[in-house]
């Protein structure tokens, strides 16, 4: 998804394949943007959420490679 101005309002923007220790993943985002960073593991998952110094809110999606 790109995010667009469309009148007043910003619409979500999705980075894929994000490295956790890159800026934008260790910058404090104020807008509607989810970056998807790959874990391992579910103990990798909270490693890589508590790599930051800001509040960080994580959804799990569980993807299966094949």
């Amino acid at each position: 998804m790109e995010g667009q101005l469309i009148g007043n309002v910003l619409t979500p923007y999705v980075f894929g394949n994000v490295d956790n220790s890159s800026e934008v993943a260790q910058s404090e985002l104020l807008a509607p943007i989810a970056l998807l960073i790959k874990a391992s593991s579910d103990e990798h998952a909270i490693e890589l959420a508590n790599y930051t110094e800001y509040d960080f809110i994580m959804g799990n999606l569980p993807i299966t490679e094949k």
